[in-house]
């Protein structure tokens, strides 16, 4: 499916300048590709809501940044002898915490548009 297709099949209205996104009462105008600010309004009211907002806000350069140094100095994989078998245990990253007030940077792609369609009354998008 073209990209513009797949664009209009969201909802996305195509224009001169870009991308208008309708949702509700909220108006976002974004052109894929660009760089959009995301500030957090308000906490999500679900977990569906709270998963997909740290999609997007992983995406940032400085929380990946982050994420990968924190992933780089902990102990991944640790090993004992147990029962004359080898066990393992891996450990998981600690989930990123969605505060209000937050900004974060990412690049507008058709995912992260998508998802700041599901979660728009919970951020301010500001196109750079």
């Amino acid at each position: 499916m073209p990209y513009i297709a797949r664009l209009e099949q969201m909802g996305c209205v195509r224009q001169a300048h870009g991308l208008r996104l309708a949702v509700g009462e909220y108006e976002m105008s974004i052109t894929p590709g660009s760089l959009v600010t995301l500030e957090i309004t308000a906490r999500p009211t679900s977990e569906a809501a709270r998963k997909t907002l740290v999609r997007v806000c992983r995406k940032d350069a400085d929380v990946h940044r982050r994420y990968n140094l924190r992933k780089r100095k902990r102990p991944s994989w640790q090993e004992w002898r147990r029962g004359g078998r080898m066990w393992h245990h891996q450990m998981k990253s600690l989930p990123m915490a969605i505060e209000k007030g937050a900004s974060y940077t990412v690049r507008a792609t058709v995912d992260v548009i998508r998802d700041l369609e599901s979660v728009a009354r919970f951020v301010t998008v500001n196109t750079k």
